[in-house]
């Protein structure tokens, strides 16, 4: 007991004092923390993306200020402002041959960040393959697809994937309704499927050159109170029926008394 003793003791008072490397350690942090002593921050600083920027917290406002900065009035300016902002240098409006390598990498994620931000690109077109070639691949010559456009690009393919539908040109954008921005996303859902799902069908999502986009899909909502899930009950035999559908959908019986008596109402006045 008395040597575990004695280690503990001596332990205790390492922690407290300050070693050489220690000292070292800290100075390396102050380094790395400095903006003008750090090489790193020197040369990229002014490059978003590149270095973390410091955040700063916004001055205290009173509840009603806040309020209405959340509504959607002042939502548009603040999002064009963080657009601006996200390409201070003008990379992205720039002429691609005047950039450096690095600046044409910080050019590609700015543009890339944009989509992401955007409205997600819909498919105007899918391809089922419900089994792969004899060597487990899909028989396709794949590439990214340019910096204005996520996915990636066939650019061949196989005489014997021809039967799936593929044309030279598609764009795949979404792969079992998950959404492919760059040739990574589309290796790593590949993988998951081939592991865990061998001999199920894969269904891709492309951008066909010169096919028509496919009409919004109808989401269901009650017809009385709006919500949506999948609570709500069919009712075919509604009348009279709202122009362009063949079924109304209902949370409760309740609810399909309450639009019952609107529509009497209205039926009535209209009389």
């Amino acid at each position: 007991h008395g040597e575990k003793t004695h280690d503990l003791k001596r332990a205790l008072a390492l922690a407290r004092t300050s070693t050489k490397w220690q000292e070292g350690i800290d100075v390396c942090l102050e380094i790395w923390k400095s903006a003008d002593e750090n090489p790193f921050r020197k040369m990229f600083g002014d490059h978003r993306g590149v270095c973390p920027f410091r955040r700063e917290l916004r001055e205290p406002q009173p509840e009603n200020a806040a309020a209405d900065q959340d509504s959607g009035e002042e939502a548009a300016p603040l999002v064009a402002q963080r657009e601006e902002d996200d390409d201070p240098e003008g990379l992205c409006d720039a002429a691609l041959e005047a950039l450096t390598p690095v600046q044409r990498l910080l050019r590609v994620q700015r543009k890339r960040n944009r989509r992401r931000r955007g409205p997600r690109e819909r498919p105007n077109a899918f391809v089922t393959v419900s089994e792969t070639l004899p060597d487990g691949t899909l028989g396709l010559g794949l590439d990214d697809a340019d910096e204005d456009h996520g996915g990636v690009v066939v650019v061949a393919i196989h005489k014997k994937a021809r039967k799936c539908g593929w044309l030279e040109g598609d764009r795949i954008i979404e792969f079992n309704g998950d959404p492919i921005e760059v040739f990574e996303d589309f290796k790593q859902l590949w993988g998951c499927t081939r592991l865990c799902n061998k001999k199920g069908g894969a269904v891709f999502g492309v951008w066909r050159e010169g096919a028509e986009l496919p009409p919004e899909p109808v989401v269901p909502r009650c017809l009385h109170c709006g919500s949506q899930g999948t609570h709500l009950r069919p009712c075919h035999s509604w009348a009279p029926m709202p122009v362009g559908v063949d079924c109304v959908y209902f949370c409760t019986r309740e609810c399909q008394r309450e639009a019952w008596k609107a529509t009497k109402k209205v039926l009535g006045a209209s009389r």
